[in-house]
């Protein structure tokens, strides 16, 4: 067992099981197979994670758009310059299509819906991308300010790090999307 610290500062622990065993009289329930077992559970967290991931993501905007509207350079509002402006629009709209796509992922676990593995996989895919960039727009519009433990911008760009690969990143998902519907 080993202790573990993420670059957001969580903590983790590396614990490797070797030569356990376990006799048949002490087994509760029926055997399954591993993926019996295991895919739920992956749903679930899945979800999970793309939820806080659009939750990091949409913070991540909405603290950039005020530190727009407040900071000037060339005596004008960073908020004004329509280049940074169109950046904001597309990191909005990134965000509301992950909500959708994580709401409906968390709607189909809750149903028990056929579809639900399929969703969770979409939305944790969708998500992982989405945080991933809105951090990093919202870390450069920041500039080197963004990095200093004075702005949570960078505790935002450091947890959605961490977050987009806990229990598959974005590659994995989209595989598993892809197999799950017969690709």
């Amino acid at each position: 067992m080993a202790a573990l610290r993420w670059i957001e500062w969580r903590r983790a622990v590396d614990l490797r099981l070797g030569g356990v065993g376990v006799s048949d009289a002490a087994l509760i329930g029926v055997p399954r197979s591993h993926s019996e077992l295991i895919d739920p559970l992956l749903d679930r967290a899945a979800a999970a994670l793309a939820a806080e991931l659009v939750g990091i993501s949409a913070e991540a905007f909405a603290v950039t758009v005020e530190f727009l509207k407040t900071r000037e350079q060339f005596d004008q509002k960073l908020a004004e310059f329509q280049a940074l402006q169109h950046r904001c629009a597309r990191m909005f709209v990134e965000i509301e299509r992950t909500i959708s796509i994580v709401q409906e992922a968390l709607r189909a676990l809750d149903d028990g819906d056929a579809d639900a593995s399929m969703l969770a996989s979409a939305a944790k895919a969708m998500a992982s991308d989405t945080a991933r960039h809105v951090t990093e727009e919202a870390l450069q519009l920041y500039g080197g300010l963004g990095m200093t433990e004075w702005q949570d911008i960078g505790l935002y760009f450091k947890r959605a790090r961490t977050s987009s690969v806990l229990f598959g990143d974005a590659t994995y998902h989209y595989r598993r999307y892809a197999r799950l519907n017969g690709f």
